[in-house]
């Protein structure tokens, strides 16, 4: 997904998909082969090519691949990654929940305590956010968004525009997720999301027939729950735009008295790993 700055703060997006498609659960590969075989590095050759890329539309350009880790060597893990206009790689999210049990990748939870040595424990260490000059950009990875904690921690660690990668439109359930971990009407994490469903792609080299995973219905969501773009097709590498309004947003969480739950959180009864966000303790009785 492209995110380029427009006018008044528009935003215009273009789901690019995982960079691999999803070989690695269809074909149940060996874990340590796709690592060695399939898996990319990041920083490496193809963010080189797409940084290219968003370097010549002046665009931020989020996207996921499964990628090796150099502190994990024969493991690879599901990664969102995000390049600036100048094509460097300014942030890196390793998806948190598989979607067991056909997704093979390594999770920070497979690791823990390696993860927490080199990352700490804190909601940088599992949803980090890049804070861009468009906005505050983050990755609800496909089934992350199953579950609130998820939701909730990208959007304590500040998170205004969130990618959440390919997820099947056609369930219903995935449909209903999206929009409530966008709106505050349910899971109330107030972010705009953008989620871009996977295209056409082939299984391998030598296929003809092309594979439709996710039967299109890429959407851009608002932080009220408001589809503000939608594309039905997926046929083909398609695209999705709706107008981002950042300001808003932050308007919103400032003065919004309802609808805006996070300024509510009792912080002592939230699980620990929400406990970095900067929000006060209440006082001991």
């Amino acid at each position: 997904m492209a995110v380029r700055p427009g006018p008044a703060g528009a935003a215009h997006r273009d789901p690019e998909g995982a960079l691999q498609g999803f070989n690695d659960e269809v074909l149940d590969l060996d874990h340590e082969e796709f690592a060695r075989e399939c898996a990319i590095d990041i920083p490496g050759p193809e963010t080189d090519y797409l940084g290219a890329l968003a370097r010549q539309w002046n665009a931020f350009l989020m996207a996921q691949a499964k990628a090796r880790h150099p502190d994990f060597p024969g493991r690879f893990f599901n990664v969102g990654f995000i390049l600036s206009p100048e094509g460097e790689v300014i942030l890196r999210h390793h998806k948190v929940v598989p979607l067991l049990p056909v997704e093979h990748s390594v999770t920070p939870h497979n690791v823990w305590d390696r993860w927490i040595e080199l990352y700490g424990r804190n909601l940088d260490a599992f949803y980090p956010v890049a804070d861009t000059e468009i906005g505050r950009l983050g990755f609800l990875m496909a089934n992350e968004g199953s579950y609130p904690e998820n939701a909730r921690g990208l959007a304590m660690n500040g998170a205004e525009v969130r990618l959440p990668g390919p997820v099947p439109r056609t369930r219903t359930s995935a449909t209903a997720c999206s929009r409530s971990r966008t709106g505050p009407a349910l899971w109330t994490t107030t972010c705009t999301s953008s989620h871009a469903t996977s295209g056409t792609y082939y299984l391998n080299a030598d296929s003809a027939v092309p594979i439709d995973t996710f039967g299109g219905g890429s959407a851009v969501i608002d932080y009220r729950g408001q589809i503000i773009g939608r594309q039905d097709y997926s046929g083909a590498s398609t695209w999705v735009a709706g107008t981002v309004d950042i300001n808003a947003l932050r308007m919103f969480r400032a003065n919004a008295q309802w609808d805006n739950w996070i300024k509510d959180i009792t912080t002592r009864a939230v699980p620990a790993h929400l406990r970095g966000a900067g929000l006060p303790e209440e006082s001991l009785p």
